[in-house]
């Protein structure tokens, strides 16, 4: 059954410099007066809940708890800038991406919408006989979730059956790499990253539409894009909603939340920059035998237990190498063999360690000496920038790229990996 409510638009972010937007994230556009009606006292945005629930792959929920509580942590690791940019530079083309894969792929007609709004969620609380309650010190209907945020990437309307109906649009990226593949997969087979789910019922609950597409890409073409289609399901909605609401009340009464639920990796990276580096001569703190000794007695025999793995990893590796022997004669200068056996196809590729991809800074210099300088260290003009020039200049980068060479690093030896195909997949 559709609730009857529609979301408080606060505001449009168009063009919102980053240090107010970080304002507005918080408590809305009216941060500056908390005593106006639609402050907002605690925001939580759509990408905060996967935080909430720790299953986000970047944040604990502790880190999210001391950013709203205005702790600060000694160190601020930095941003991965190139994925941050790469997500805003490709928005557009992917939401582009979108609507072709809907007319192309789904048949549909569709209208796409840009949308710079802030939503609130407006759903009221409401009484026994289900009329909305009304604050006395604004006039305005009492929110049963006020810190619901939400800053969308797009909205759609498609035509179904002869009617147009209302969806909102999450456009996403991710990379095409080797290591990446099962994520993928899991895109083409429709499966959405929990955190991502999350996020996008959170935005349902907020703007009260049925159902929410995710559209994420990983190349150039359309074969490299994937749309899924979240509906909306309330019994889901309301887990969600409470928990962050308790989260958000943890939040107001300073009280932090549990820590049990928190990824081991997570909560130890952000522990480490709470408290900064630590100092050879700080004190040694004598602990509760009782409560710790078995913690030092499993790190002691965990200790142990990795270096007999790794023993067993390196006699592993040496067997490796004894196979590799035998291929070596066979393939001299070909990079990769195959035996097809029935339906299926084994495919051995040689991998060798080759030296990070160069630019020839020298002939750049003569040739272009003014594009040299912009790329180069502003106080040495030694360094030269190469992963900016290959962004912003990939023309030239291509021209000036050196031939690839062969790592001289003893440590990086060459290897064989192994992949199958089989027929009809």
């Amino acid at each position: 059954m559709k609730k009857k409510y529609n979301p408080i638009v606060l505001g449009n972010t168009k063009g919102l410099p980053d240090d107010e937007w970080l304002q507005w994230r918080d408590h809305g556009p009216f941060y500056k007066d908390p005593t106006h009606p639609h402050y907002v006292k605690t925001g939580i945005g759509g990408s905060d809940v996967s935080i909430i629930f720790n299953v986000s792959p970047f944040r604990c929920s502790l880190e999210l708890f001391h950013q709203k509580t205005r702790v600060k942590p000694k160190i601020t690791p930095k941003q991965n800038t190139d994925a941050l940019e790469s997500g805003h530079i490709f928005e557009p083309f992917v939401g582009q991406m979108f609507v072709r894969y809907m007319k192309e792929i789904e048949k549909v007609e569709i209208e796409y919408i840009e949308d710079f709004n802030l939503y609130q969620c407006g759903e009221p609380e409401v009484d026994e006989y289900g009329n909305a309650e009304i604050d006395m010190d604004t006039g305005y209907p009492k929110l049963k979730y006020p810190f619901a945020l939400g800053n969308l990437d797009a909205r759609c309307r498609i035509k179904e059956n002869g009617i147009w109906k209302n969806y909102g649009v999450e456009l996403k990226t991710t990379t095409c790499d080797s290591f990446n593949f099962e994520v993928i997969r899991d895109w083409q087979n429709g499966i959405v990253p929990i955190y991502y789910e999350l996020q996008c019922r959170y935005y349902m609950a907020i703007t009260n539409l049925p159902a929410w597409y995710i559209c994420c890409c990983w190349g150039m073409r359309l074969k490299h894009c994937a749309v899924v289609k979240i509906e909306r399901d309330l019994e889901i909605e309301k887990i969600i909603m409470e928990t962050v609401k308790e989260f958000v009340e943890k939040i107001e009464n300073n009280t932090e939340p549990d820590i049990s639920e928190c990824k081991a990796e997570l909560f130890n990276r952000y522990y480490e920059n709470l408290y900064g580096l630590r100092d050879d001569t700080s004190r040694v703190i004598e602990l509760d035998a009782d409560e710790y000794l078995d913690i030092f007695k499993e790190a002691a025999e965990l200790d142990e237990l990795i270096t007999k793995k790794e023993k067993e990893l390196d006699a592993i590796k040496r067997t490796k190498e004894e196979i590799y022997k035998k291929l070596y004669p066979v393939y001299k200068e070909s990079k990769c063999g195959k035996i097809v056996d029935g339906n299926k196809t084994y495919y051995l590729t040689l991998k060798q360690p080759m030296k990070r991809a160069a630019i020839d800074t020298g002939r750049l210099k003569v040739e272009n000496p003014d594009l040299y300088n912009e790329y180069s260290s502003v106080e040495t003009k030694e360094k030269f920038d190469t992963t900016s020039f290959k962004k912003k200049c990939p023309g030239e980068y291509s021209r000036y790229l050196l031939p690839p060479e062969r790592s001289d690093d003893p440590n990086k030896a060459p290897t064989f990996t192994l992949s199958i195909t089989e027929a009809g997949a």
